[in-house]
């Protein structure tokens, strides 16, 4: 089953896809855009519906938006893009776009392509990665909801009660710290 699919036909499958920090995008020689997520719709100030098609373009810079179409339009499409988009606050933000083709065995073609986008520092030219931060922030929260499930089943003893609140505390002020550096 494509990714298109799993969206269109399960909403637990849109929900993953709206807590991602990137900015995903997905794409079909068919239909164009057939779902962004809420990282994306969030800074953009755009709906699903908006984003449809091809009105993603829409939140591109429009200096950019035929560089894009270029870089993109080939069957094979290009290795990443860098651009820049425009926020729901007007401002401008540069991202670099990395398409993930889907191919369809039965098809012998593309059948969609995911795009994931991560802002980039334009002072230092770098991207920066958002699956360094969902990495880093993964640890902690799955610590977090280990002890929140083993405490919530309410067999535990009070021993196994005191260290399970001491780690959801510490790994909490460790995902704040983490978020700290990510907002410096």
């Amino acid at each position: 089953m494509s990714v298109g699919e799993q969206i269109s036909a399960d909403p637990a499958c849109r929900r993953v896809l709206d807590q991602l920090v990137a900015l995903v995008r997905v794409w079909t020689p068919a239909e164009g855009v057939i779902y962004v997520n809420r990282a994306w719709r969030d800074l953009t100030g755009t709906t699903l519906e908006d984003n449809l098609g091809e009105g993603w373009l829409r939140a591109v810079h429009a200096e950019d938006r035929a560089r894009l179409l270029l870089a993109f339009g080939s069957t094979t499409g290009a290795a990443h893009a860098d651009y820049r988009l425009t926020t729901h606050e007007g401002q401008t933000v540069a991202v670099r776009d990395t398409p993930t083709p889907w191919v369809d065995e039965h098809s012998d073609g593309i059948v969609e392509v995911v795009h994931t986008i991560t802002t980039k520092d334009i002072a230092s030219g770098s991207v920066q990665t958002m699956s360094r931060w969902a990495h880093e922030l993964r640890g902690p929260l799955n610590a977090i909801l280990g002890w929140s499930d083993l405490l919530g089943s309410g067999e535990s003893d009070l021993e196994v009660m005191q260290r399970g609140l001491k780690a959801i505390a510490n790994n909490a002020r460790q995902q704040a710290l983490i978020i700290k550096r990510m907002s410096d």
